[in-house]
């Protein structure tokens, strides 16, 4: 969800400002019997009400979930090179893929069919997946999340605003405008206040 909002406001806001994307897997180690909890399924459901753009499959608690998040991290960056326009259309695909068809996108396969959905050169990704550079580069990223973002708690996604403030979790797309605007120095006064609930 926040990332189709974070798209749209890039489309809204072109040549003003630039996303960079940074990866954070919430599942780094592979268990093959990983399921969805009751939990994720009432988040999804309020997901579906909210998000026009993005169609959503809820699951049901039990339902067996992707084994790892690192390999879908790790094609999302291996994608960056074939462009930004195709890590764009591949990353809407991913968010697609996991939420509206309930695809496995931790399996290597399901992700090189995305790749060829979203018309990504499919053997230059699926060689650049095999690069442990990625790899590499989306535990760095974990890491660094970690490091500067601790304070903040858990969750994804996380959007920093000119490295001086961080918005945590899929918030409205208007508390994501005001941040931008605020940046650009076009709405000096924010109407919003971040609040968090137990």
């Amino acid at each position: 969800m926040g990332a189709l909002r974070l798209h749209k406001l890039e489309e809204e806001f072109a040549g003003q400002i630039k996303l960079a994307w940074k990866s954070y897997p919430l599942a780094i180690d592979e268990k093959k019997d990983r399921r969805y909890g009751s939990k994720s399924s009432v988040s999804w459901l309020r997901a579906m009400e909210e998000e026009q753009g993005l169609t959503f499959r809820p699951h049901q608690a039990g339902d067996p979930a992707p084994t790892s998040s690192l390999p879908a991290q790790v094609a999302a960056k291996a994608a960056l090179e074939q462009g930004y326009g195709a890590f764009k259309r591949y990353h809407m695909k991913l968010f697609e893929a996991h939420f509206g068809r309930l695809l496995d996108i931790s399996n290597k396969q399901v992700l090189l069919d995305l790749a060829q959905e979203a018309g990504l050169d499919v053997e230059q990704l699926g060689r650049e997946m095999d690069d442990p550079k990625w790899t590499q580069l989306v535990l760095a990223e974990k890491e660094e999340g970690d490091r500067d973002y601790k304070d903040w708690g858990p969750g994804v996604p996380l959007a920093v605003f000119g490295n001086q403030f961080p918005v945590l979790g899929a918030v409205p797309i208007e508390m994501y405008r005001h941040a931008v605007k605020r940046l650009l120095g076009t709405d000096p006064k924010p109407r919003w206040a971040l609040t968090v609930e137990q």
